[in-house]
């Protein structure tokens, strides 16, 4: 993991409520409906959500590929 800090006030609020309203919507539709594609979109807003908090480093790190070995 990386050292960097992440400047919070550095990002807008305006992105702030987006993102965080956009993971709500799509989580309130997973719960009502209780599909698999409802619950991965609702998955893709809180990463995006979770995005906003990491350094370019943590994100680099999830993006690669994660090799299993037998």
């Amino acid at each position: 993991m990386s050292g960097d800090i992440v400047d919070l006030n550095a990002i807008r609020a305006d992105e702030l409520d987006r993102r965080w309203n956009d993971y709500d919507r799509h989580r309130r539709r997973a719960e009502k409906t209780g599909r698999k594609e409802d619950g991965i979109a609702a998955g893709k807003a809180w990463r995006s959500w979770l995005d906003l908090f990491m350094s370019a480093a943590q994100r680099d790190d999830l993006t690669k590929p994660v090799v299993l070995r037998q």
